[in-house]
């Protein structure tokens, strides 16, 4: 696949695993590796934030009949991780650290989440931090709303964290059931 090269679009943060600089789109894409380069990399730590960052990059194409008209995004795409588990706190920092080291970026990416459900009685502490970031650098997180871990399609299941975020926009999906 080809795309035209970028101009003047707008740049969007991304917080998540590690970015292909080889993808086909990757001139609209800044990456920056967060963590130490002696950590050893796979191929599946790249899969995540790639993919992420396609849909910001050429959404129209990859999703046509999703298309909202707004055309692309350039990136400016963080590797904060590998692939599987991770530190919350480790994360949260390079968060803090990454907003306030790019003041230029609005609209930030976080498709990374807990698979546990949050506490139906208060607001996780990732989420907590992300509503203070964008209170204080007046910024707004876009996050995605955790993946449904039971099979089973009558049992509920609420978001996990920081998708309990209050000041961010939290998007999901419905099954083919609904």
């Amino acid at each position: 696949a080809t795309i035209p090269r970028p101009g003047e679009e707008p740049i969007i943060g991304v917080i998540d695993t590690m970015f292909d600089t080889g993808a086909y789109f990757s001139d609209w894409v800044e990456f920056k590796r967060e963590i130490s380069d002696e950590i050893e990399l796979e191929s599946k730590d790249f899969d995540h934030g790639t993919a992420v960052s396609s849909i910001i990059v050429d959404g129209p194409t990859i999703n046509p009949d999703l298309d909202d008209g707004c055309g692309r995004f350039r990136v400016r795409h963080f590797g904060v991780m590998k692939h599987g588990p991770y530190s919350s706190f480790s994360v949260m920092k390079s968060i803090q650290d990454i907003i306030d080291q790019n003041p230029d970026i609005r609209v930030w990416n976080l498709s990374l989440g807990s698979g546990r459900e949050v506490n139906e009685n208060f607001i996780s502490p990732e989420a907590a931090i992300l509503d203070q970031i964008q209170s204080e650098k007046e910024v707004i997180f876009i996050i995605a709303g955790t993946n449904k871990q039971s099979n089973d399609p009558k049992k509920e299941e609420r978001i996990g964290s920081p998708a309990d975020s209050i000041n961010a926009i939290v998007v999901n999906s419905v099954n083919k059931a609904g």
